[in-house]
């Protein structure tokens, strides 16, 4: 019976890691679903890894399953033996003060206008620290960074307190504190919401459905962020 249960995808351990805000935003749901589900009687492991960390955690066989992603102004995730399924997009934007900003609302901003203000920027060792300074640079100046942070809402309390200004992800900016506004780019960057996995997800029936049962949060988390 257990063997038949291992084959069918119905038992067993699966070792997943999730970057930090799919962690917090995606995978609590998940594995209340998967516990609520009688049929479907396997148990997670989760790390909470930066997109960098779990790739090479799954090239070691560390993990069975990543919960990465990758912007749409820096390289996809990409390597050999590894498949990239894409489960969800965010929309980036920047994050900044009330009183900082004069514009009316609905409109889209240029990077390049805010060159002379502070910028809060995610650690140096995140991907997003990259992507930040990718696009001040297309946007033609290097960001005057006077605060790193790697948790979105700690950026979020530093726009609201007037310190800078920071690009921040859709799933980062859930509930942001008042005095925020969250500025649409007029050259848009996206988050795209990958699974990395070493085999074929069909070879794997409890992969497969622990994979719908990601896909599915994503995709909710982002529609109605306070379900």
């Amino acid at each position: 019976m257990e063997a038949a249960s291992l084959r069918d995808g119905t038992a067993g351990t699966y070792r997943i890691a999730a970057f930090p805000t799919a962690a917090r935003a995606i995978m609590p749901s998940v594995w209340q679903s998967i516990g609520a589900s009688p049929d479907f009687g396997v148990e997670l492991r989760l790390m909470e890894m930066e997109p960098s960390h779990s790739i090479a955690a799954l090239a070691a066989g560390e993990i069975e399953l990543a919960v990465a992603h990758s912007y749409s102004n820096m390289p996809p995730i990409e390597g050999p033996g590894l498949i990239v399924k894409q489960i969800a997009t965010e929309t980036v934007r920047l994050a900044v003060n009330d009183n900082d900003w004069t514009g009316s609302g609905g409109g889209r901003v240029n990077l390049s206008d805010f060159a002379a203000h502070d910028w809060i920027v995610p650690s140096r060792e995140w991907t997003c620290y990259d992507m930040v300074h990718r696009a001040c640079d297309l946007a033609g100046f290097e960001p005057r960074a006077i605060a790193e942070a790697t948790d979105f809402r700690v950026q979020l309390a530093l726009v609201a307190a007037g310190v800078g200004v920071a690009l921040i992800p859709e799933l980062g900016a859930i509930d942001p504190p008042g005095g925020v506004s969250l500025l649409e780019l007029e050259s848009p960057i996206y988050r795209h919401i990958v699974l990395v996995s070493r085999r074929a997800p069909a070879a794997d029936a409890g992969l497969v459905r622990i994979q719908e049962f990601i896909a599915a949060k994503a995709e909710a988390a982002l529609v109605d962020p306070g379900a």
